[in-house]
Formats: C-alpha cells, structure tokens, sequence
C-alpha cells in the first residue's frame, strides 16, 4: 500500500469568491521561494496539535507549480510514532493539505492575493484555511485528475454549497475507492 500523498498545497483558487476561509489566496504571481533549493517538511496542523507536536510525519518528495496551484507530492514517514493514526485519517479522507510559511516574510496585497509566501512546511490538518486543497493517499489516475481539475475549475465560479456537495462527493468516491481497495486485499472495515 503506497505512502504517498498528493494534492494542492496552495491552490489558484478557494470557495469565498476565489479566495480561502480567512479572504486570501495563492496565484500564478506568487513567490514561494521555491529556488531556495529545500524540500519543505510534511507535519501535522503546522505543529500545533498538543499530541504531535513539530514532529515530522512524513517527507515532501516533489513539488511543482500547475495552473491550478503548488502541486505537492510527499512520503508518510513509517517510522514516525503517529504514522498508523495519519494514515487511518488520511484514508477516511479527513485531511487536507495547508502550506506555512515564515510569518514576517509574507506579503499580502490588499485585495487578499498572497504575493509572496516563503514556504517552509506542508501540513495534513483535517482544519484547512482552503478547503479546496485536496490531499490524497494515492496518485491519481489521469480520468481522476481530470474530474478533480474540473471540480476545481467548476469552483472557482460556484458558490460554497455547490463547491462543497461536489467536494464532499469526490472524497466520498476516494474513500469508496479506499475500501474496495482494502476489501480486495481482505481488510476489514
């Protein structure tokens, strides 16, 4: 079974007229530092959860900007105490991804575009600032990407009711292809 999870960390768009839950949002302008040569940490709730802590949980493998965001692709860490617990989360669909960055550093134009963001970690947080970003425990199929993609594109124009049923329906096909998976290998539910 792969330990890889998948999604937008920063995605180009949010369900509050293009922007996240807080009024803000990521675009093709902004600069998140990526030519500092680094590979941001994975962690959980950007370390403020009082169990997990600034544990890293996993490692970001890649990352690359796309039309519709920072893709990011990183590795649970087997070894990490709290890796059974993530994954169990994950595999309910019950995170998302949120990227952090070094507070003094970002700048925010005043119509809420995210003009530069110093990216410093990635996090799994069943609490996202932008619900939209999408963090998945396997890589997509092409077909999949692409309804994800068109759900994406549908909601940038949609209000928050219908972004959200169509959210709530693709991760609901995700855990539903979750566990035939698992049931195909004899895991019970």
């Amino acid at each position: 079974m792969s330990d890889i999870v998948e999604g937008w960390a920063a995605p180009f768009y949010g369900p509050a007229a293009g922007c996240d839950l807080q009024g803000e949002y990521f675009s093709a302008r902004t600069d998140f530092g990526l030519d500092r040569g680094t590979q941001p940490a994975l962690k959980f709730q950007h370390g403020l959860d009082a169990e997990i802590g600034h544990e890293q949980i996993g490692t970001v493998l890649e990352h690359r900007v796309t039309d519709l965001g920072l893709w990011v692709k990183a590795q649970l860490d087997k070894r990490s105490k709290y890796y059974v617990y993530i994954r169990k989360l994950m595999e309910m669909g019950a995170l998302s991804f949120s990227s952090g960055a070094i507070p003094k550093l970002v700048r925010v134009g005043s119509n809420g575009e995210i003009l530069k963001w110093p990216w410093l970690e990635t996090s799994l947080t069943p609490w996202p600032a932008n619900p939209t970003a999408l963090a998945m425990l396997k890589t997509p199929s092409t077909a999949e990407l692409r309804d994800i993609e068109r759900t994406v594109k549908a909601a940038r124009t949609a209000d928050l009711r219908v972004m959200e049923r169509d959210l709530k329906a693709a991760r609901a096909a995700y855990l539903r292809h979750m566990l035939e998976q698992a049931r195909s290998l004899g895991v019970r539910a």
